[in-house]
């Protein structure tokens, strides 16, 4: 595991708030859609906290795609246009009826991923 994606797991596991056992996963895509307009902040925690299960499961199911996807989830790996592309999925998808943040996040992270590291 390279440095960077270390230090973006353990900084991730020092979040406030990111218990994965205190989350519903349902509801989280309503909370993060309700409160990007009302309080950033609650948008943020549940951002963070299914950015956590995100890369939690990509080590569980794709190890190899770890370090890349951490990249990604920390700003490094895209430009501003890949990073409104992703963010703009993630926004939509959460939308969709019965829609749950942290598998659209893991999605997007896994497809972009791979579309980088085979690009």
């Amino acid at each position: 595991m390279k440095f960077n994606t270390l230090i973006g797991i353990l900084l991730l596991s020092f979040l406030p708030g990111t218990v994965a056992s205190d989350l519903n996963s349902d509801e989280m895509c309503q909370v993060y859609i309700k409160e990007l307009f009302r309080d950033v902040s609650q948008a943020e925690e549940a951002g963070m906290k299914a950015l956590r299960l995100s890369l939690n499961k990509m080590a569980d199911e794709y190890p190899e795609y770890l370090d890349i996807a951490t990249q990604i989830a920390f700003g490094t790996a895209l430009d501003d246009a890949g990073h409104l592309r992703v963010g703009q999925h993630i926004n939509y998808s959460c939308t969709q009826d019965g829609a749950v943040l942290a598998d659209i996040v893991y999605n997007a992270l896994l497809t972009e991923s791979i579309r980088l590291i085979e690009k």
